[in-house]
């Protein structure tokens, strides 16, 4: 008996595993920044696919002008979905104070997918923006110390805020 070459073929393997799908609700959020610690639950988490069973996420702040630890709440925050839950709003921790600043912003992302899930297509990642929300600071001037005589002026200069942009002022004098 002889053996013939082997017959050549193909085989494809289709994936037809199902497993959780997350996406945010929205592709940018944004909240006031306001004076002190606050927590703030307008980030929402939707699952999807599989919903059977329970499982884990976790939301990853990933730093922007906004910074991780020192704006907000370091990351992840891990979100749990029970069986047949498909929205989870999440606590998201702001770190307020009372310094004029430009708006700051970060980006949102999923990791750590227990459950094999995987990120979703329609909004797998999102920005924030802390909105701030501190005066302008004004300036303010006192009234002369010193002598004509010597040449010399003092005049203390004070903010009503402190501020983390520039602040400046023009000034004339007249006699």
């Amino acid at each position: 008996a002889s053996v013939g070459s082997p017959a050549a073929f193909s085989l494809t393997i289709s994936d037809n595993d199902t497993v959780p799908t997350y996406d945010f609700s929205s592709a940018s959020y944004s909240a006031e920044e306001r004076d002190a610690i606050r927590t703030t639950n307008l980030v929402t988490v939707h699952r999807s696919v599989d919903t059977s069973a329970a499982s884990t996420v976790e939301l990853v702040l990933a730093s922007g002008s906004a910074t991780v630890g020192v704006d907000l709440e370091d990351s992840p925050i891990v979100v749990n979905f029970g069986p047949g839950e498909t929205s989870k709003s999440v606590p998201v921790e702001i770190y307020g104070e009372t310094i004029y600043e430009a708006d700051e912003s970060l980006t949102l992302s999923f990791a750590g997918f227990g459950g094999n899930g995987k990120a979703g297509g329609t909004f797998p990642t999102a920005s924030l923006t802390i909105t701030n929300d501190d005066p302008m600071p004004t300036i303010s001037l006192s009234d002369a110390g010193g002598t004509e005589a010597i040449g010399t002026l003092a005049f203390n200069v004070s903010l009503s805020n402190p501020s983390s942009l520039p602040v400046s002022a023009q000034y004339t004098t007249s006699d």
